[in-house]
C-alpha cells in the first residue's frame, strides 16, 4: 500500500493551532473530493459508517493544480447497502464515533447503517472545516449526543423522531454555530441538507455535488488544504 500521509484530523488540528483556519474555498475543495469519493463508494454498495477527519488521509499533490489527494480509509465498520442485514442485536453497543454519528444510528434504527449516515458524517466534517472546531462533542454519552443534535437543529418534524425530554419549542441554532462569516448561504444550503435529521430528506452525495456551492469555478492555483496560509 502506498504512503498516503497525515490524516485530515491532524492537518485541521495543526492549522487550528497555527491560527490558519480553512477558508470557505478550501473547505469546498475538500468537500468536493470527499463527496466524490463517497458517491463512488455508495455506487458500489459500500457504506463507510465511520466517516470523520481521522479516517481521511491527505496525500501528495494531484498534479495540474488539483491540490492534495484525499483518501478515505479505515473501512472496519463498513457495510453493504445491497446485502440484507441480520436481525439487529439490541445488546450490541452503538458502533461509530460519537460526534459524527447520525441520529438514526444513535437511536438504533432497524435498518442499521445505510448511506444517509455517511452524508450526516460529512455534514459534521464540513461544519468542522469551516468553523475550525467539531460541531458536536465526541466524549459524551449517546443520550447527551442526541440532546446536542436536537438543541442545534431543533425538533424533528415527526414527533416519533424526537428524543424524550426535549422541548417541542426548540428552534434550529445551526446558523448561529456556523455564521455567514465562515460560510456563505450557498454553502449553508449544502450543510443544512447534509445535517437533515430525517435520513429520507438528507442529501445524497450526487445531489450535494449538484448544489450551486459546487458550481463555482475554482482557481487552479488556489492553495491546497495542507499548505494554505492567509
Amino acid at each position: 500500500m502506498e504512503y498516503a500521509g497525515r490524516s485530515l484530523h491532524y492537518v485541521m488540528g495543526e492549522r487550528r493551532r497555527d491560527g490558519r483556519p480553512f477558508t470557505e474555498a478550501e473547505a469546498r475543495r475538500v468537500m468536493k473530493r470527499l463527496l466524490g469519493g463517497v458517491e463512488i463508494m455508495h455506487g458500489h454498495g459500500v457504506v463507510h459508517c465511520d466517516l470523520k477527519p481521522a479516517n481521511v488521509l491527505v496525500g501528495k499533490e494531484g498534479g495540474r493544480g488539483r491540490g492534495r489527494v484525499l483518501k478515505i480509509c479505515d473501512l472496519g465498520l463498513a457495510k453493504s447497502s445491497t446485502v440484507p442485514l441480520p436481525s439487529p442485536d439490541t445488546s450490541r453497543p452503538v458502533q461509530g464515533t460519537l460526534g459524527y454519528m447520525a441520529p438514526e444510528q444513535l437511536m438504533g434504527d432497524m435498518d442499521g447503517c445505510s448511506t444517509p449516515v455517511d452524508m450526516w458524517s460529512l455534514g459534521c466534517v464540513m461544519a468542522e472545516l469551516v468553523s475550525g472546531k467539531p460541531i458536536f462533542k465526541v466524549e459524551v454519552s449517546v443520550c447527551e449526543h442526541l440532546a446536542e443534535i436536537v438543541r442545534l437543529l431543533g425538533v424533528p418534524d415527526e414527533a416519533s423522531q424526537m428524543p424524550l425530554g426535549v422541548s417541542a419549542s426548540t428552534p434550529s441554532q445551526l446558523r448561529d454555530a456556523v455564521p455567514e462569516e465562515f460560510l456563505s448561504m450557498a454553502g449553508f444550503d449544502v450543510l443544512r441538507g447534509l445535517l437533515e435529521f430525517d435520513p429520507r430528506e438528507r442529501l445524497t452525495a450526487a445531489a450535494a455535488l449538484q448544489m450551486p456551492w459546487f458550481t463555482v469555478e475554482e482557481d487552479d492555483d488556489a492553495p491546497s488544504p495542507a499548505t494554505a496560509r492567509p
